[in-house]
């Protein structure tokens, strides 16, 4: 009867990945996205992002030539990890079925499953994960979670990068330019940004933007350096850090409020920030190939006008998705002696210390990164609920 049980959630996973593929197939590649598929072409791997993305992107590129591959990678680990969660459930097939189809192919999930950046790729890897750890934890096995991924991933940073890149000089320069435009001052660096740049001419280009750091180094006449191009020297990164402790512990009102607002449009809803919910766009960068046909033009087209219609509302927001991670933190708690609760208050948790990460180091109010978050609430959600036996090994 299990093993039937078992073998329904999996065509049931299967046809929902399929779902997903004709749905979103080739992906969605924004800039960052497309930069990555060249350096997994070319083999110049930096670490503005995940080297192991790229490596892995480069691997299947020489396996199948096809550049959508790392797309498809992500939704068959996003949806063999839902299989598996669901398989944990102690509950008739069919309320086995219910979670992956509000999980996986809920509007606002499906979209952020389609752009093929490192938050759709870390969800696909989490997915996975909880599902193994549902599937030892709840059969009263046990499970052995090995503690290599750090050591890994720094060996592959160490041998695989060829363009080293420092990417928090950017953020420490908005938060700087939000303090500078509060108080009137000028706090930046002067060997950050040309000669002539002042608070006045911030607000002027609109180079400061309160939802995301990028037209500083965009709109600026005089220009600001976001370190990229032209990386900092060592000692003008210590510089950089001591002229933003200063300001934060000098202002720290300003700060806060900055960081604040910032976490409040990324969690809100995106009415007046179109562009913010959800990716549309396929990018081409430098010599990248023509990315494969879609599969079915019109179902993606009716998906992403659905979406369009749903961007300003709170269905395309982060925080009911928090909130619904508070509750079932509470719940799992209450549950705890449950293999299942266990994994509630696991994924839960992952799901609320990831969002609060963001409150000092979001760089934008882009809802793709908490991508996790939003596919994490409900499937805690739906183990604080379900009926377990009380014979696991939490």
């Amino acid at each position: 009867m299990q093993r039937q049980s078992n073998l329904i959630v999996a065509i049931a996973a299967a046809c929902g990945a399929g779902i997903a593929i004709v749905l979103l197939y080739p992906g969605q590649y924004p800039y960052d996205a497309a930069n990555q598929l060249w350096q997994a072409r070319t083999g110049h791997l930096g670490d503005g992002s995940p080297v192991t993305m790229a490596a892995l992107w480069s691997l299947l590129l020489w396996l199948t030539g096809n550049p959508a591959a790392l797309f498809l990678v992500n939704v068959v680990l996003f949806w063999a990890g839902l299989a598996l969660c669901a398989a944990s459930f102690d509950v008739p097939p069919v309320l086995r079925i219910a979670p992956l189809i509000v999980i996986g192919l809920s509007p606002l999930a499906l979209l952020q499953m389609g752009h093929v950046l490192t938050d759709a790729h870390f969800a696909a890897a989490m997915m996975l994960a909880i599902g193994f750890a549902a599937r030892g934890l709840v059969g009263g096995k046990g499970t052995a979670l090995v503690a290599c991924t750090a050591a890994v991933a720094f060996a592959l940073d160490r041998s695989l990068v060829k363009r080293p890149i420092t990417t928090w000089p950017t953020l420490v320069l908005w938060d700087l330019a939000a303090i500078s435009v509060v108080h009137d001052t000028l706090l930046l660096p002067a060997f950050t940004h040309g000669h002539g740049l002042t608070v006045e001419e911030l607000e002027r280009a609109k180079a400061f933007d309160e939802a995301v750091d990028a037209p500083l180094f965009q709109r600026s006449q005089s220009g600001v350096n976001d370190g990229y191009g032209r990386p900092y020297t060592p000692a003008q990164k210590r510089e950089l850090l001591a002229a933003w402790y200063s300001a934060v512990t000098t202002y720290p009102g300003a700060y806060l409020h900055h960081r604040l607002r910032t976490f409040g449009l990324l969690i809100g809803t995106h009415e007046d920030l179109p562009g913010f919910a959800y990716i549309h766009g396929r990018i081409q960068y430098n010599d990248n190939p023509a990315l494969p046909d879609m599969l079915a033009p019109r179902a993606q087209e009716t998906l992403y006008r659905l979406a369009a219609r749903l961007e300003p509302g709170w269905v395309f927001a982060a925080l009911p998705y928090l909130v619904l991670s508070i509750v079932a933190c509470v719940a799992g708690w209450i549950r705890r002696d449950r293999p299942t609760g266990v994994l509630a208050l696991a994924v839960a948790g992952s799901a609320l210390a990831y969002a609060a990460a963001y409150v000092f180091l979001a760089p934008a109010a882009d809802l793709r990164y908490l991508t996790w978050p939003i596919v994490a609430a409900p499937l805690a959600f739906a183990f604080a609920l379900s009926r377990s036996p009380q014979t696991g090994r939490p």
